[in-house]
């Protein structure tokens, strides 16, 4: 309530002094960027205090930090190399077949 009222007493002396308008302005973007800043910095800390805490830690997930297992052919599984094609364009049986594969 008091907050009103400051603002529409600022408003009746600000039609009488022109200097109170630009005053209230700057307090009101300072008011602003000043929550901009304090929200900004209680979130850094928040996120600190987590990341500082060892009993908040939790575990990766079962795709982070855990070894990648590769999908399709490649360390794991046999790669048969890619047919050469013959003269008239059919492609020709590889001349080393990989063991186990088919």
């Amino acid at each position: 309530m008091s907050s009103i009222v400051a603002v529409c007493a600022a408003a009746a002396v600000s039609s009488v002094v022109p200097a109170v308008e630009h005053i209230v302005g700057a307090a009101l973007l300072a008011a602003g960027l000043g929550w901009l800043v304090l929200t900004t910095v209680r979130r850094e800390r928040r996120i600190r205090a987590r990341l500082a805490d060892p009993r908040t830690h939790r575990a990766p997930r079962s795709g982070v930090g855990a070894p990648r297992s590769r999908m399709g052919p490649g360390e794991h599984t046999p790669v048969s190399p890619a047919p050469i094609p013959s003269q008239d364009g059919t492609p020709a049986a590889s001349a080393t077949p990989i063991e186990g594969a088919q």
